[in-house]
């Protein structure tokens, strides 16, 4: 235990469980971005802007990988510190990556006389990405929540 931390005894056990499925749901959308790589540009049906994907590619490796960091194994305050930082700004890169992503299909779509769904996909992602860096900091803290 590190000074970070505190004992989990005074903290419901329904909260510890729920904060657990909450990260599973993390990994769960880390492990999803990472896979979901080779097929993104298949949603784009060949009129991806330029370097888009490259980009995604590479932001939706980098932040499926924080997602999917053993956050409550890592025992260094300064190190989780670091790493938080770093998952909290992915975190809002992703919302705004999203939003691009999202006026590139439309705009896409209005060119060529179609009408976008509406974005389900982008909207369970970016709730799924959303809610973790909470979920991280009260997993290490877990008396904040009371």
């Amino acid at each position: 235990m590190t000074s970070d931390t505190t004992p989990q005894s005074d903290v419901p056990e329904h909260t510890l469980k729920g904060l657990r499925y909450t990260r599973a749901i993390g990994v769960a959308t880390g492990v999803f971005l990472v896979g979901w790589i080779p097929f993104n540009a298949a949603r784009w049906m060949g009129q991806a802007p330029t370097g888009l994907l490259e980009f995604e590619a590479f932001y939706f490796c980098l932040f499926g990988g924080m997602l999917m960091l053993p956050w409550s194994r890592i025992a260094a305050p300064k190190l989780w510190r670091a790493l938080f930082i770093s998952l909290c700004v992915l975190t809002v890169g992703f919302g705004f990556l999203m939003v691009i992503d999202l006026m590139f299909l439309y705009i896409l779509a209005a060119n060529a006389g179609q009408k976008v769904a509406p974005p389900a996909f982008q909207s369970m992602l970016l709730f799924a990405a959303l809610i973790q860096a909470p979920t991280v900091y009260f997993v290490r803290k877990p008396h904040a929540l009371n």
